[in-house]
């Protein structure tokens, strides 16, 4: 069973997202990614959910990739990997990524998250992808609702006036 969670003025709202299902966690700002993984698995195991679009729930927080849209302000935009790649000093001219121990990878505080993210997940076990790229990748499983465009757009003039309640004529 998940810990109760203590809410505190600070702590983000985060939503996790792998293909339709929708995981909330209430997050310390400086709480390890590792522990948030390990609250997201809680979390999962407590609903009863086996798998999630074939894909077997992990034991182990390891195994959970966390990623983030390449523009938050479209949720149109792909998805990339929210840990950075990490290197050694040496390795520093030949590869793409941030020093051993960046504080971007440590926390939410850290990766530039705010109350309400968005976040995708899905599983090493399912593993087509390299975790350890920055590029953009199109095999993130994630299904944002639409909104239906079939729907018939209201007629203005018999809306209700917000200051009186009556019906507006034009």
């Amino acid at each position: 069973m998940p810990r109760e969670a203590k809410a505190n003025q600070t702590d983000y709202t985060i939503r996790f997202k792998n293909h339709t299902t929708t995981i909330v966690l209430l997050c310390n700002p400086t709480q390890p990614f590792t522990s948030i993984k390990e609250d997201l698995l809680e979390a999962i195991s407590a609903t009863g959910i086996k798998e999630i679009n074939g894909s077997p729930i992990p034991s182990d927080p390891d195994d959970v990739i966390l990623g983030v849209q390449l523009d938050r302000e479209d949720i149109g935009k792909p998805w990339v990997n929210l840990e950075i790649p990490e290197f050694d000093d040496e390795e520093a001219p030949t590869k793409k990524g941030v020093k051993k121990g960046s504080v971007l990878n440590k926390n939410p505080l850290g990766a530039g998250l705010k109350d309400g993210s968005l976040l995708a997940f899905r599983f090493r076990s399912a593993q087509k992808f390299d975790p350890n790229s920055m590029e953009v990748d199109d095999d993130w499983d994630v299904v944002l609702p639409k909104i239906y465009e079939g729907e018939p757009e209201e007629d203005p003039s018999i809306l209700p006036s917000i200051e009186t309640g009556d019906e507006v004529s034009e």
